[in-house]
């Protein structure tokens, strides 16, 4: 319980000195390159009512391998990690300790639900490849609200002082929505699936960048 007094005490505290700003450049593919997805920070994962609360770093390695090292209170450090962005179905090996954090809460506290870890750490990957296209060196091609790499197609939506991109996957969305734009990046990217009718959010992965 003091762990998140402590961290709602510090989102309210940062976005007392940081003031969201309007999304005032019309260009998507500029947007997208300002969602931020690397650097260190404080992260939330939710699974319905199972909550986790955690350190972050984040980086793209030079192999263009994506790693998520966090670091939660009386269990340390765990990492997600994504090889070579470059390709889209990259032979991910076995899973790592966050990943495995993740299956094992989706199995446990979504039994009424037919999510699937695996399913969504696919479409975790594929967002990850348009929010880092530009250093992937990908084909990113936006349209009005649409984006696209190839033949994978992204719903955008647009609102005064957020983006979201949209990542369909097995019967489910996942929507990945970045908010409060201070200077050049958004500093608060959340992934967030729900469930096929709309109405219960499954799983939410927030990161709230300094």
């Amino acid at each position: 319980m003091l762990s998140r007094i402590l961290f709602l005490l510090l989102l309210t505290s940062c976005s007392l000195f940081k003031g969201s700003e309007k999304l005032s450049n019309p260009d998507l593919l500029k947007n997208i390159e300002a969602i931020k997805v690397e650097g260190d920070g404080k992260g939330r994962l939710h699974i319905r009512e199972r909550q986790y609360l955690f350190g972050i770093e984040a980086v793209l390695k030079e192999n263009k391998s994506w790693i998520l090292a966090v670091t939660i209170p009386l269990h340390g450090e765990e990492a997600l990690i994504f090889p070579d962005l470059r390709e889209k179905n990259a032979d991910d090996p076995a899973l790592e300790s966050f990943a495995m954090r993740i299956e094992g809460g989706i199995r446990e506290n979504l039994k009424d639900s037919d999510l699937k870890a695996s399913d969504f750490l696919q479409a975790l990957r594929k967002t990850l490849r348009v929010l880092l296209a530009h250093k992937l060196g990908l084909p990113l091609i936006c349209q009005e609200n649409i984006c696209s790499i190839n033949d994978e197609v992204f719903q955008i939506e647009k609102k005064e002082k957020e983006i979201s991109i949209i990542t369909p996957f097995a019967g489910h969305n996942l929507i990945t929505t970045a908010s409060n734009l201070t200077g050049p990046f958004f500093m608060n990217t959340r992934f967030k699936v729900v469930s096929p009718e709309g109405k219960r959010e499954l799983i939410t992965l927030e990161l709230f960048w300094k």
